[in-house]
């Protein structure tokens, strides 16, 4: 059950010599359940909302599309809990993550920023991904972030393979990054 909680406003902020506040900061937060070809049980979340879709994924801001284009599955957007699916077009999450962090990491490189995201709503994530991975009948997930003051088409963005146990270490570490597709990968034939 949800408990009854305003989210608070998101605080102006920078990065380098960017000027961030939750009227600029629209990350998208993607994941895709690789080859899922059903839609499957997904929780109302306390700290996020999401939608969902079959098919061949197409990202929020076509960041990553050059590589999606090769997977099908169930993809989730996650975003504000504001948002309502079937209404709102734009999926923006930015109260999923701390600003304040953000300030703190002074980097000029998009991709070099780190995801922080607020701790209550890590627990949520690392569930909602605990899902898609179990829903992939290969175990596999993609996970990616991107942001609009990127300056980039997304074709330089990174790629990187990570194994589970490292992916969630870096969830919580907060040493993900935006503009950044990670794909989980098996690490044995047994499992993740």
């Amino acid at each position: 059950m949800r408990s009854s909680h305003s989210p608070s406003p998101a605080p102006s902020t920078g990065i380098g010599n960017w000027s961030l506040s939750s009227n600029r900061l629209m990350p998208s937060i993607e994941l895709l359940s690789i080859n899922c070809c059903n839609r499957v049980y997904l929780p109302e979340y306390e700290w996020f909302t999401w939608v969902s879709e079959l098919g061949i994924p197409k990202g929020h801001r076509g960041s990553f599309d050059h590589y999606l284009r090769n997977f099908s599955g169930l993809f989730v957007h996650l975003g504000n809990r504001d948002l309502i699916r079937g209404k709102d077009k734009y999926w923006a999450a930015y109260e999923l993550i701390d600003l304040h962090a953000l300030d703190e990491q002074r980097t000029y490189e998009s991709h070099d920023v780190k995801v922080h995201f607020k701790e209550e709503v890590i627990p949520e994530v690392i569930d909602l991904a605990e899902r898609l991975i179990a829903a992939s009948p290969e175990r596999r997930l993609i996970f990616l972030t991107d942001y609009q003051l990127a300056e980039s088409d997304g074709s330089d963005f990174p790629i990187e393979q990570i194994q589970k146990e490292r992916f969630f270490s870096a969830l919580t570490g907060h040493h993900l990054c935006f503009n950044t597709l990670y794909e989980i990968v098996q690490t044995s034939e047994t499992g993740l």
